[in-house]
């Protein structure tokens, strides 16, 4: 289903006040921008735009959504429960390939709770943040990590401190990858 919101506070309010769906894209009506989202606890994706009202621009927005079975009511955002992820992808202006992990960072998140906040999109590039939520069993903490360490330029996991510090902070080099599809060409 859809549903179409004249800016940024009606898509905040409509978000506090519904349960059981489960979204899965939010585009901005000019059509240039999408915020990729994955989650079935729409009142936590409220309080992020309320706490972070620039990373979500003040426009026209268009929500796609499937009713769910999840119902959960908790409206707080425990950041220390979620996971920091930064990743991108550009068009080499030399030879037309394309590098980064941005596209098969966001295939691979489709089982993860996750809310892409900000997407800087240009010809040659995008760049991407996004919240995961940490999952609670240990081999699926692993998983993840696995993807992370695949597709993404850098991540953090809390570690209870209230800071990124290099504990819990990962910077990595694997997300600088050419992409499969364009090793032939």
């Amino acid at each position: 289903m859809n549903k179409r919101f004249s800016g940024r506070d009606p898509l905040r309010k409509w978000l506090a006040t519904v349960s059981g769906v489960m979204i899965s894209t939010i585009v901005l009506a000019n059509d240039v921008d999408k915020l990729v989202i994955n989650t079935t606890n729409p009142k936590m994706l409220s309080q992020l735009i309320d706490e972070r009202p620039s990373e979500f621009l003040d426009q026209p927005y268009l929500v796609n959504f499937e009713k769910s079975e999840d119902k959960k009511s908790d409206v707080s955002i425990d950041y220390s429960k979620m996971i920091m992820v930064i990743a991108w992808e550009a068009t080499l202006a030399r030879n037309g390939r394309r590098i980064g992990g941005l596209e098969l960072l966001l295939k691979e998140l489709g089982s993860y709770q996750y809310c892409c906040t900000s997407m800087i999109e240009h010809p040659a590039f995008k760049i991407a943040g996004l919240w995961v939520v940490q999952p609670t069993m240990p081999n699926e903490i692993e998983e993840l990590k696995s993807i992370l360490d695949k597709s993404a330029i850098s991540y953090a996991f809390s570690d209870g401190s209230g800071f990124m510090t290099l504990n819990n902070f990962r910077y990595n080099g694997n997300g600088v990858s050419i992409y499969p599809d364009m090793l032939s060409s």
